[in-house]
């Protein structure tokens, strides 16, 4: 199924949208980003926790819950942002976590590609790799 791209909306407002997802991600909890969640919105977890795929509100309180039970000190910093020629976002952003069972700390480079409905998150995707990611939205390597 081809994804639901609305290229009438301007970049700037898809980039601006998914700027102030990130915002809400640093600012911690399903609370501050729930608002720009579309309700059939679709999550895929590259970070391979819990259920690895979360669907709808229930399933984005879901992942936060999972999120908290294994990572403590969560912190996700915007680097970029990159509208691709379909109407969709590529972003890249630094994630810091400590586990909890072992007090280990990762810091690491994420990429992702957001896809948007009605001014909301529809759909967002996330690789460990650049490359593989900037061809999944489109965009030249």
């Amino acid at each position: 199924m081809a994804p639901n791209r609305s290229p009438a909306v301007p970049a700037e407002e898809n980039l601006a949208l998914a700027r102030d997802i990130a915002a809400s991600f640093s600012a911690g909890g399903p609370n501050a980003a729930e608002p720009f969640f579309h309700p059939e919105v679709e999550f895929h977890d590259a970070w391979g926790m819990g259920a690895g795929m979360y669907h709808g509100l229930a399933g984005m309180r879901q992942l936060y819950q999972d999120f908290s039970s294994a990572w403590e000190h969560f912190m996700f910093e915007l680097l970029g942002l990159e509208p691709t020629p379909d109407g969709r976002v590529f972003m890249s952003a630094r994630q810091r976590v400590k586990r909890t069972a072992t007090s280990r700390q990762t810091d690491r480079t994420m990429y992702f590609v957001l896809e948007f409905r009605d001014g909301q998150l529809l759909k967002w995707d996330g690789w460990h790799l650049e490359a593989v990611a900037r061809v999944a939205a489109g965009l030249a390597v």
